[in-house]
């Protein structure tokens, strides 16, 4: 997987799979018998520029458990767990990115639990900056 959202989706998918290893977890499509597996996907994608070299991005991310009942004391039970276990997302390469906006609800019989996470950055010589054009001008005589 390459990017950092191919990260976060590979870290949030990891984390729920040592959390619950007996609960499948799945990060391209739900199967039919979804039930007591995790769907995890990464929507609301924004990127952005800074000054300079600096950047941004963002995501969101919408975690979902499919139960073949709803009942209300585990599933409370359950969003406490989530909001305890990804208040930050540790990426492969070690990057700490932390949870914001986290908030859980019951829709049908699917439990989401859904967060922001943002990231800043700078991009290094030679990776798309445009970098400052007073810094490339020569000086010509007079």
């Amino acid at each position: 997987m390459d990017g950092i959202f191919a990260a976060v989706l590979a870290a949030v998918a990891e984390r729920l799979d040592r959390l619950w290893p007996e609960r499948p977890v799945r990060v391209d499509e739900v199967a039919a018998g979804a039930a007591g597996s995790f769907f995890v996907r990464v929507t609301g994608i924004v990127h952005g520029a800074e000054l300079d070299r600096r950047r941004k991005s963002g995501c969101t991310v919408d975690i979902a458990y499919y139960d073949d009942k709803h009942r209300t004391v585990p599933y409370l039970v359950w969003a406490e767990e989530m909001c305890r276990a990804f208040g930050q997302v540790v990426l492969a390469d070690g990057t700490v990115l932390y949870a914001r906006n986290m908030h859980a609800e019951p829709v049908g019989r699917e439990y989401h639990f859904v967060f922001d996470l943002r990231a800043r950055g700078m991009l290094l010589e030679g990776e798309g900056s445009c970098g400052d054009v007073m810094e490339r001008m020569e000086m010509a005589g007079v």
